[in-house]
């Protein structure tokens, strides 16, 4: 089945395969054929957490030497050595700095130190994992760019990960471009426990033919509403209607949100 979803870009294929049915080289082959495109010379899929990338950043993490200009970056966006009300102690660090009395390392364990043992200073750990978030991106975005130009698609199971919601972010925003290969199944709780879902998985097998060049050509667009997507419309979870994708607190798929 040929789609679309409301206020995404692009085609889409749906491709429906027997649960009895191996997905081999050959039967690979025969799909690529029949949607027109190259064989992938290889699909990459991410290995993690579903953690939100701006929550990352974990005070282990901070500690890190490889980390600290990232953490002095975080200390500048909040105006350490800007000379305009510092505190006793931003000052204090920043003439240590100056006099290299203390190395990198030392500075930054200092500052989070105090930023555990108060939860009031919070400004340089959230734009330290804002900081990292927007690297982040940018790095799976040269991953992005990079399978592209070797043919390399993106494989997503039925459970995914913080690369590859990153990836897809990149995707619709332009910053990346690459061929995606989506596995779900119809029984899946994630598409059953919701109608909404259910009745887009209906519209994909009600509108499908069998696979064929001639099939994929000539046939009619579906149109699907992209209303699971729009947390003003679906109000499935807590969460997705206050934050939409911008936020989410769950870090595995048996957290609750």
């Amino acid at each position: 089945t040929k789609f679309t979803i409301n206020g995404f870009s692009g085609e889409k294929h749906a491709i429906f395969v027997p649960d009895s049915l191996r997905l081999s080289q050959p039967v690979m082959m025969q799909i690529c054929t029949a949607l027109g495109k190259e064989p992938p010379s290889m699909l990459m899929t991410g290995i993690g957490s579903v953690r939100h990338p701006s929550r990352i950043v974990t005070k282990q993490l901070r500690e890190c030497r490889e980390f600290r200009q990232l953490m002095l970056d975080a200390q500048s966006s909040v105006g350490f050595g800007s000379g305009k009300g510092d505190t006793p102690y931003q000052s204090g660090l920043i003439e240590s700095c100056c006099k290299r009395e203390v190395d990198d390392a030392q500075l930054l364990e200092m500052d989070f130190k105090i930023i555990d043992d108060d939860p009031s200073r919070i400004s340089i750990a959230e734009i330290a994992n804002r900081v990292f978030e927007k690297k982040l991106s940018g790095a799976v975005s040269s991953i992005g760019a990079a399978a592209h130009r070797s043919n390399t698609w993106m494989f997503t199971g039925p459970q995914i990960t913080n690369f590859e919601i990153v990836m897809a972010q990149c995707i619709e925003n332009g910053e990346a471009d690459a061929t995606k290969m989506v596995a779900a199944h119809m029984q899946d709780q994630a598409y059953m426990t919701s109608e909404t879902s259910k009745s887009l998985f209906q519209q994909l097998y009600a509108r499908s033919n069998p696979m064929s060049a001639r099939n994929v050509t000539k046939a009619q667009i579906c149109h699907l509403s992209g209303e699971l997507w729009n947390p003003a419309r679906n109000h499935s979870n807590r969460e997705f209607i206050e934050n939409g994708f911008d936020y989410w607190s769950f870090d595995n798929f048996n957290d609750g949100a």
